[in-house]
């Protein structure tokens, strides 16, 4: 009897131990396919038996970092002694959120435990430039911002002749014509890298290319250049170490006294990120700026922004939180370009933002006022978004003020509030699925009456 009570016992333990490892197998399966939410609960389940595995807390943390997730560092930093690589991989979240002093810390952390990586030591270069730029962001009103095909982007540069003239002649080789026609500035090949040259009329034919300044022209590519009418402001992008990588967007002048252009200007943020940004162009005549830019975009789009252009800088100050959205242009002044709109009084205007609403319908339709819905029952599926919304909001405030008590508490403390901190990211990822399927159905129904 006690035998079989012993097998029996032992049965059980071995089916336990399947099914752990089977849900780790589970987990993984879903990690590599690229489910990190799914993967993500199930590693938290395991990690409520186990703590302080290395192992599982940097599976967990690996999901979070995936997701964009700033709490990824707790659970890295308890698995960091086994898996340093938490510390790379939360320099690189930090990095792509514009917070460069706690990147350029998780990266020098990973290189005093002996680990090696080239790359890094031009990242942390980068760090020291964007924790700069971030003393500086420039406050910009976006008139307006479209998404086109990189090969033929030019094609959307509605520039008047008094700008002169931009020509896309490959991928990355620009021609800059100026008003007048008897000047071009022009990025070409020269020892596998591009430099920036310039050529004028001379009668009825076109000087030889002459590189354009060694304090413009570097052993890296520079391109895509833009003369302002004054005929000494020159605009161009290039990729030298001194930007935030990828192509920067640069501003030199001519100084006719050393006839010489003077040493070029990253022009900072919000121009300027992490991903390649160039072909900055005025056009004086309407106080209009634009500028491209593939960041968050695929590897064939671009994405091209206008914008007020001042001559005058107004430099962005407001709390940390808010300056990397300014920085990464996720947050930021929409101009008002309407004579009508901006004759109106502020106490309208204000009015107008309190009780207006701007829904897209359909990339042609945005509704403006509730009285633009065709039914009560989709009016009030709308009001019922907005109050999930509204939670929503109120739900981040407090996942916020969480993560920041955090930073404060007691280690003893920090296990229990990073749990409370799990749940409320699991509510908040159920309650985005649910605002994301309403306003689909919301749409697909009121879609229906323009069919």
């Amino acid at each position: 009897m006690k035998k079989k009570i012993h097998i029996i016992i032992l049965y059980f333990i071995g089916f336990g131990i399947n099914i752990n490892a089977q849900t780790k197998a589970e987990a993984e399966v879903l990690f590599n396919t690229g489910d990190y939410i799914e993967a993500k609960v199930i590693y938290e389940k395991l990690l409520k038996k186990k703590p302080k595995d290395a192992l599982l807390n940097f599976c967990y943390a690996k999901c979070l970092y995936y997701l964009e997730d700033f709490s990824a560092k707790y659970f890295f930093d308890i698995a960091n002694e086994k898996y340093p690589q938490g510390h790379r991989l939360m320099g690189d979240l930090y990095f792509s959120k514009y917070h460069f002093a706690e990147a350029a810390n998780e990266y020098k952390c990973f290189l005093e435990k002996g680990n090696e990586d080239a790359d890094l030591t031009q990242k942390l270069k980068q760090c020291t430039i964007g924790a700069e730029m971030l003393n500086h962001v420039e406050l910009i009103y976006i008139i307006d911002s479209l998404v086109v095909n990189k090969n033929n982007f030019l094609s959307k540069y509605k520039l008047p002749n008094e700008a002169g003239f931009i020509e896309q002649t490959t991928n990355e080789k620009t021609l800059y014509t100026t008003e007048r026609k008897d000047r071009k500035f022009f990025s070409n090949e020269l020892n596998s890298q591009l430099d920036i040259f310039y050529s004028y009329l001379l009668l009825n034919d076109w000087s030889d290319p002459i590189s354009i300044s060694n304090n413009i022209n570097t052993s890296y590519n520079e391109s895509y250049p833009f003369m302002m009418a004054d005929g000494i402001t020159l605009y161009f992008a290039s990729d030298k170490p001194e930007g935030l990588g990828g192509y920067d967007i640069y501003m030199t002048r001519f100084s006719p006294i050393s006839n010489e252009y003077l040493p070029a200007k990253n022009i900072g943020m919000p121009f300027n990120s992490t991903a390649n940004d160039y072909m900055f162009a005025i056009d004086e005549t309407n106080g209009i700026g634009i500028f491209a830019t593939d960041r968050n975009q695929n590897k064939d789009s671009v994405a091209i922004y206008q914008f007020v252009f001042n001559k005058e800088k107004e430099i962005i100050k407001t709390d940390s939180c808010a300056i990397y959205d300014y920085a990464q242009l996720k947050k930021y002044h929409k101009a008002t370009t309407s004579k009508k709109e901006d004759s109106t009084s502020k106490s309208d205007q204000k009015t107008k933002k309190n009780t207006g609403i701007n829904f897209i319908i359909n990339p042609k339709i945005t509704y403006y006022s509730l009285n633009d819905f065709k039914s009560d029952e989709t009016r009030n599926r709308f009001l019922a978004l907005q109050i999930l919304k509204s939670d929503f909001d109120l739900l981040q405030t407090k996942l916020k003020t969480k993560r920041k008590e955090y930073t404060s508490v007691e280690n003893s403390e920090k296990e229990d509030l990073s749990w409370e901190i799990l749940a409320l990211e699991k509510e908040l990822l159920t309650m985005q699925k649910r605002i994301q399927t309403q306003t689909i159905e919301l749409r697909k129904i009121e879609n229906q009456h323009y069919k």
